[in-house]
């Protein structure tokens, strides 16, 4: 079962540098969240249901004063995410509704808020980082960068923890990397440009020329660290003069540079370029890691154990099988999370039933994969063998 009972129990507080300022941490977030909630989602609902509305109002108030005031969130914030007035949240922890006859409903939409909050911060709390072996490459290669100045391609298929990993190193030395999402909106060089200056409190409008000298004027010699996450998006015309751009900052700067990608972006750098281009990026790159697309058993196993518990080899051979195909490690912690919601929910363990229950939840294409692949009529078990030719539901 997942471990938010203990992670409750934890309530880790918020880390904080030698500097004392707060680091943004999500868990500690997470169990600042769940810390404000002081009545259980269940307690709250069987309140509703009574004759005693001002009783559940007073509950449903108590809950948003506590959330407010540990979670951090404004109340502004709270009604932009209820899509209502501030004014009504206001209104509402202050006992002066406008008007009381509706009151409760507006408190049994708070109530709902609220435990969507709960929902996503225990699962925030349950997705602790694993550090699996494609994760410890990747922050060896990351730190490794950083130290020596160097400018490296990480590539991989998609969830082998690329992003987990650069996002772990990210947090751990806060103050020096500057993590950078690519995509569509920052894909040409100006775009890119401004949203760097941005991160590093420059202002943004300046001409193209005046935001590069700020840039790189700001960044030369700092010891600072680029990571370029999901890099495949600088592709296409724009995204190389982009790509190309980074390359000259970092020579200008002396500043590491890490290109984090699937394999779309390398075999755009070597094949769509002319060869003089191919040479003048990949001769500069430090480190080219392609990790391997086979999972270890050992890695689905830490996986597994973060979110379950008491589950026999059996599951482990399903998730392993589910490992091999697309999605790879965080397929398999989307399964265990379910997995594990469903086991609760319905006072069981995790067994390959409810694996192939799952399967069948999040794919969304299972019987479809049974029809075409000419099987037995029923569940299609995940990671089963499959005649050749096949399509498989994942």
């Amino acid at each position: 079962m997942p471990q938010a009972a203990v992670a409750r129990a934890e309530r880790p507080a918020p880390a904080t540098g030698e500097d004392g300022e707060v680091r943004f941490d999500p868990k500690a977030s997470a169990a600042r969240i769940i810390e404000g909630l002081k009545h259980d989602p269940a307690t709250l609902k069987a309140a509703a249901k009574t004759d005693d509305l001002a009783g559940f109002v007073a509950l449903v108030r108590a809950d948003l004063q506590g959330y407010l005031e540990t979670s951090g969130q404004s109340q502004a914030q709270v009604a932009k995410g209820m899509g209502v007035s501030p004014t009504y949240i206001n209104q509402f922890i202050n006992g002066k509704f406008p008007v009381p006859a509706q009151e409760a409903g507006f408190a049994r939409a708070v109530s709902r808020y609220l435990e969507r909050a709960g929902r996503r911060a225990e699962r925030i709390l349950e997705a602790e980082f694993v550090e699996i072996l494609p994760a410890r490459q990747i922050l060896r290669i990351l730190e490794d960068a950083h130290d020596n100045r160097e400018m490296v391609l990480v590539v991989g298929r998609a969830g082998i923890g690329k992003s987990q990993a650069a996002l772990r190193y990210a947090a751990l030395n806060h103050k020096e990397v500057i993590y950078v999402l690519a995509g569509e909106h920052i894909r040409a060089p100006r775009a890119f440009l401004a949203h760097l200056a941005a991160r590093i409190n420059l202002p943004t409008h300046l001409r193209f020329y005046d935001l590069f000298e700020r840039v790189a004027e700001k960044l030369k010699d700092s010891g600072r660290f680029l990571v370029i996450d999901e890099a495949e998006f600088l592709c296409g015309e724009f995204g190389d003069r982009t790509v190309e751009m980074l390359r000259q900052l970092r020579e200008r700067t002396a500043i590491g540079l890490a290109f984090v990608s699937n394999e779309a972006f390398w075999r755009r750098i070597t094949g769509e370029r002319t060869r003089e281009q191919l040479e003048k990026f990949s001769t500069r790159l430090a480190v080219r890691k392609f990790l391997k697309a086979k999972v270890r058993k050992d890695d689905v196993e830490a996986i597994m154990h973060r979110h379950l518990n008491g589950v026999g080899e059996d599951v482990l051979g399903r998730l392993l099988a589910r490992a091999q195909g697309p999605g790879a490690f965080r397929a398999v912690a989307l399964y265990c999370r379910r997995a594990a919601d469903f086991a609760a929910q319905n006072g069981g363990k995790v067994t390959t039933d409810i694996l192939d229950k799952v399967a069948a939840l999040v794919e969304g294409e299972l019987e479809d994969a049974v029809d075409r692949a000419g099987l037995e009529p029923g569940r299609l078990p995940l990671g089963a063998d499959r005649p050749e030719g096949a399509a498989s539901p994942a």
